[in-house]
């Protein structure tokens, strides 16, 4: 899958950083991953297999993170159901 062009606003803007935050936080993310994640195609941007594997993950993980950071989910209560 592709990204980039002529996106009405950049990745970082959405995600409030900017350009040299979001090339470092790509960069451990890298490193972290061991995987390059995202490789240039033109003047876009396409996902590796690991990419696109690691932003599956993340699609289901992150509205239940968003829920606990908001406190719609008591994570005390959750961490006590782990031990039950």
């Amino acid at each position: 899958m592709r990204f980039g062009g002529a996106a009405r606003h950049s990745r970082g803007e959405v995600l409030f950083l900017s350009q040299p935050a979001m090339s470092r936080a790509l960069e451990r993310l890298r490193g972290m991953f061991g995987d390059p994640l995202l490789i240039r195609s033109g003047r876009a941007y396409e996902r590796t297999v690991r990419g696109d594997s690691l932003l599956r993950e993340l699609q289901s993980l992150l509205p239940r993170l968003e829920s606990m950071v908001r406190g719609r989910i008591s994570i005390h209560r959750e961490a006590r159901n782990d031990f039950d």
